[in-house]
Protein backbone atom coordinates (compact mmCIF):
# COMPACT_ATOMS: atom_id res chain seq x y z
CA UNK A 1 0.00 0.00 0.00
CA UNK A 2 2.86 2.39 0.80
CA UNK A 3 4.21 1.93 -2.72
CA UNK A 4 0.87 2.93 -4.20
CA UNK A 5 0.30 -0.54 -5.69
CA UNK A 6 -3.34 -1.38 -6.42
CA UNK A 7 -2.89 -4.25 -8.88
CA UNK A 8 -0.69 -7.32 -8.55
CA UNK A 9 -0.40 -9.29 -11.78
CA UNK A 10 1.17 -12.41 -10.30
CA UNK A 11 1.36 -13.73 -6.73
CA UNK A 12 3.76 -16.64 -6.14
CA UNK A 13 3.30 -18.73 -2.98
CA UNK A 14 6.53 -20.67 -2.49
CA UNK A 15 5.06 -23.17 0.00
CA UNK A 16 2.13 -23.27 2.45
CA UNK A 17 3.87 -22.36 5.72
CA UNK A 18 2.15 -19.54 7.59
CA UNK A 19 5.16 -17.20 7.53
CA UNK A 20 5.15 -17.38 3.73
CA UNK A 21 1.42 -17.16 2.98
CA UNK A 22 0.21 -15.05 5.90
CA UNK A 23 0.08 -11.90 3.80
CA UNK A 24 -2.54 -13.36 1.47
CA UNK A 25 -5.34 -12.28 3.79
CA UNK A 26 -4.48 -8.65 3.08
CA UNK A 27 -4.16 -9.24 -0.66
CA UNK A 28 -7.51 -10.99 -0.88
CA UNK A 29 -9.57 -8.56 1.21
CA UNK A 30 -10.63 -6.69 -1.92
CA UNK A 31 -8.17 -3.80 -1.77
CA UNK A 32 -6.03 -5.23 -4.56
CA UNK A 33 -6.73 -6.51 -8.04
CA UNK A 34 -4.90 -9.81 -8.50
CA UNK A 35 -4.23 -11.35 -11.90
CA UNK A 36 -3.14 -14.91 -11.00
CA UNK A 37 -1.92 -16.98 -8.08
CA UNK A 38 0.88 -19.53 -8.49
CA UNK A 39 2.20 -22.25 -6.17
CA UNK A 40 3.92 -25.63 -6.39
CA UNK A 41 0.74 -27.49 -7.28
CA UNK A 42 0.88 -29.82 -4.29
CA UNK A 43 -2.07 -30.43 -1.96
CA UNK A 44 -1.94 -28.92 1.51
CA UNK A 45 -3.90 -29.37 4.72
CA UNK A 46 -2.93 -25.88 5.92
CA UNK A 47 -6.11 -24.14 7.05
CA UNK A 48 -4.65 -20.80 5.99
CA UNK A 49 -3.85 -22.11 2.53
CA UNK A 50 -7.25 -23.73 2.06
CA UNK A 51 -8.98 -20.56 3.24
CA UNK A 52 -7.03 -18.37 0.82
CA UNK A 53 -7.62 -20.68 -2.10
CA UNK A 54 -11.36 -20.67 -1.33
CA UNK A 55 -11.37 -16.84 -1.28
CA UNK A 56 -9.36 -16.68 -4.49
CA UNK A 57 -11.77 -19.05 -6.21
CA UNK A 58 -14.72 -16.99 -5.00
CA UNK A 59 -13.11 -13.90 -6.52
CA UNK A 60 -12.45 -15.73 -9.79
CA UNK A 61 -8.66 -15.42 -9.51
CA UNK A 62 -6.90 -18.05 -11.69
CA UNK A 63 -4.65 -20.51 -9.86
CA UNK A 64 -1.68 -22.19 -11.57
CA UNK A 65 0.96 -24.73 -10.54
CA UNK A 66 4.66 -24.16 -11.21
CA UNK A 67 7.41 -26.65 -11.90
CA UNK A 68 11.06 -26.49 -12.96
CA UNK A 69 11.41 -25.15 -16.48
CA UNK A 70 8.37 -22.89 -16.40
CA UNK A 71 8.99 -19.23 -17.26
CA UNK A 72 6.73 -16.38 -16.15
CA UNK A 73 6.77 -13.11 -18.06
CA UNK A 74 6.68 -10.23 -15.57
CA UNK A 75 6.52 -7.65 -18.35
CA UNK A 76 8.99 -4.95 -19.36
CA UNK A 77 11.66 -7.52 -20.11
CA UNK A 78 11.61 -9.14 -16.66
CA UNK A 79 11.27 -12.92 -16.50
CA UNK A 80 11.06 -15.49 -13.72
CA UNK A 81 12.42 -18.95 -14.53
CA UNK A 82 11.32 -21.69 -12.16
CA UNK A 83 14.15 -24.00 -11.05
CA UNK A 84 12.33 -26.14 -8.50
CA UNK A 85 10.34 -28.27 -7.73
CA UNK A 86 11.03 -30.80 -10.47
CA UNK A 87 8.01 -32.26 -12.26
CA UNK A 88 8.76 -35.71 -10.85
CA UNK A 89 8.57 -34.33 -7.30
CA UNK A 90 5.30 -32.54 -8.06
CA UNK A 91 3.82 -35.79 -9.38
CA UNK A 92 4.92 -37.65 -6.24
CA UNK A 93 3.53 -34.86 -4.09
CA UNK A 94 0.11 -35.21 -5.67
CA UNK A 95 -0.16 -38.88 -4.70
CA UNK A 96 -2.29 -39.82 -1.71
CA UNK A 97 -0.26 -40.69 1.37
CA UNK A 98 2.91 -38.94 0.20
CA UNK A 99 4.89 -37.50 3.13
CA UNK A 100 5.50 -33.85 2.30
CA UNK A 101 8.62 -31.82 3.05
CA UNK A 102 7.24 -28.31 2.40
CA UNK A 103 10.57 -26.49 2.70
CA UNK A 104 12.25 -28.61 0.06
CA UNK A 105 9.14 -28.41 -2.11
CA UNK A 106 9.44 -24.61 -2.23
CA UNK A 107 9.14 -22.79 -5.52
CA UNK A 108 12.66 -21.58 -6.35
CA UNK A 109 13.17 -19.24 -9.27
CA UNK A 110 15.61 -16.84 -10.91
CA UNK A 111 14.38 -13.38 -11.83
CA UNK A 112 16.24 -11.73 -14.71
CA UNK A 113 16.01 -8.21 -16.07
CA UNK A 114 18.69 -7.32 -18.60
CA UNK A 115 22.01 -8.14 -16.96
CA UNK A 116 20.50 -8.20 -13.47
CA UNK A 117 19.54 -11.47 -11.79
CA UNK A 118 18.13 -12.38 -8.40
CA UNK A 119 17.54 -15.85 -7.01
CA UNK A 120 14.37 -16.40 -4.97
CA UNK A 121 14.57 -19.48 -2.76
CA UNK A 122 11.60 -19.89 -0.45
CA UNK A 123 12.67 -22.17 2.41
CA UNK A 124 14.64 -24.60 0.24
CA UNK A 125 17.16 -26.54 2.30
CA UNK A 126 20.37 -28.39 1.45
CA UNK A 127 18.58 -31.33 -0.21
CA UNK A 128 16.78 -29.09 -2.70
CA UNK A 129 19.88 -26.91 -3.15
CA UNK A 130 21.96 -29.94 -4.12
CA UNK A 131 19.41 -30.98 -6.72
CA UNK A 132 19.13 -27.46 -8.15
CA UNK A 133 22.92 -26.97 -8.29
CA UNK A 134 23.40 -30.33 -10.01
CA UNK A 135 20.88 -29.40 -12.73
CA UNK A 136 21.74 -25.75 -13.30
CA UNK A 137 25.31 -25.19 -12.08
CA UNK A 138 26.71 -21.86 -13.25
CA UNK A 139 23.26 -20.88 -14.62
CA UNK A 140 22.38 -19.99 -11.03
CA UNK A 141 24.82 -17.06 -10.95
CA UNK A 142 22.97 -14.00 -9.65
CA UNK A 143 23.97 -10.65 -8.20
CA UNK A 144 21.40 -10.94 -5.42
CA UNK A 145 20.29 -13.95 -3.38
CA UNK A 146 17.19 -14.05 -1.22
CA UNK A 147 18.61 -16.12 1.63
CA UNK A 148 16.99 -19.55 1.81
CA UNK A 149 15.02 -20.33 4.99
CA UNK A 150 15.72 -17.00 6.72
CA UNK A 151 19.46 -17.63 7.00
CA UNK A 152 19.09 -21.05 8.63
CA UNK A 153 22.10 -23.36 8.89
CA UNK A 154 19.98 -26.01 7.13
CA UNK A 155 20.29 -24.00 3.91
CA UNK A 156 22.87 -21.90 2.04
CA UNK A 157 25.26 -24.81 1.56
CA UNK A 158 28.76 -23.80 0.48
CA UNK A 159 28.53 -25.49 -2.95
CA UNK A 160 25.19 -23.80 -3.65
CA UNK A 161 26.52 -20.38 -2.69
CA UNK A 162 29.57 -20.95 -4.88
CA UNK A 163 27.30 -21.61 -7.87
CA UNK A 164 25.14 -18.53 -7.22
CA UNK A 165 28.15 -16.33 -6.38
CA UNK A 166 25.97 -13.49 -5.05
CA UNK A 167 27.28 -9.99 -4.39
CA UNK A 168 24.47 -9.32 -1.93
CA UNK A 169 22.26 -11.49 0.24
CA UNK A 170 18.86 -10.42 1.57
CA UNK A 171 17.64 -12.15 4.72
CA UNK A 172 13.96 -11.94 5.64
CA UNK A 173 13.46 -12.60 9.34
CA UNK A 174 11.80 -11.34 12.49
CA UNK A 175 13.83 -9.57 15.14
CA UNK A 176 14.57 -11.81 18.12
CA UNK A 177 12.90 -14.82 16.48
CA UNK A 178 12.70 -18.11 18.39
CA UNK A 179 14.74 -20.00 15.77
CA UNK A 180 17.96 -18.03 16.19
CA UNK A 181 17.89 -16.95 12.54
CA UNK A 182 20.17 -16.03 10.94
CA UNK A 183 22.53 -18.70 12.21
CA UNK A 184 26.16 -17.75 12.78
CA UNK A 185 27.47 -20.55 10.54
CA UNK A 186 25.39 -19.25 7.63
CA UNK A 187 26.55 -15.66 8.13
CA UNK A 188 30.14 -16.91 8.09
CA UNK A 189 29.54 -18.62 4.74
CA UNK A 190 28.18 -15.34 3.34
CA UNK A 191 31.15 -13.46 4.79
CA UNK A 192 33.62 -15.92 3.26
CA UNK A 193 32.17 -15.17 -0.18
CA UNK A 194 32.42 -11.43 0.43
CA UNK A 195 28.66 -10.92 0.23
CA UNK A 196 27.02 -7.77 1.52
CA UNK A 197 24.25 -8.84 3.87
CA UNK A 198 20.94 -6.99 4.27
CA UNK A 199 18.48 -8.03 6.98
CA UNK A 200 14.87 -7.04 7.46
CA UNK A 201 15.34 -7.10 11.24
CA UNK A 202 17.97 -4.37 10.84
CA UNK A 203 17.06 -2.48 7.65
CA UNK A 204 13.29 -3.00 7.69
CA UNK A 205 11.61 -3.49 4.31
CA UNK A 206 14.18 -3.83 1.53
CA UNK A 207 13.68 -2.60 -2.03
CA UNK A 208 15.87 -3.28 -5.06
CA UNK A 209 15.99 -0.88 -8.00
CA UNK A 210 17.56 -1.94 -11.31
CA UNK A 211 17.72 -0.59 -14.85
CA UNK A 212 18.93 -3.93 -16.17
CA UNK A 213 22.56 -2.89 -15.87
CA UNK A 214 23.20 -1.61 -12.35
CA UNK A 215 21.16 -2.01 -9.19
CA UNK A 216 20.60 -0.34 -5.84
CA UNK A 217 19.42 -1.83 -2.57
CA UNK A 218 17.32 0.42 -0.37
CA UNK A 219 16.44 -0.31 3.24
CA UNK A 220 13.75 1.54 5.18
CA UNK A 221 16.25 2.79 7.72
CA UNK A 222 18.98 3.98 5.39
CA UNK A 223 20.25 3.82 1.80
CA UNK A 224 22.76 1.13 1.00
CA UNK A 225 24.33 1.14 -2.44
CA UNK A 226 25.88 -1.55 -4.58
Amino acid sequence: ARAGVKKIDKVILTHPHADHIGGMEVLLDGSYEIGSIYDNGMPSTSKLYLSYMKKAKARGIPHHALKAGDVLDFGGGAQFKVLSPEESLVQKGQQKGYKHDPNNESVVGRLTFGQFAMLFTGDAEKEAEASIAARYGSELKSQVLKAPHHGSKTSSSASYLKAVAPEAVLISLGAGNDYGHPHAATLKRYEKLGCKVYRTDQQGSITIHSDGHTYEIEGENRWQWQ
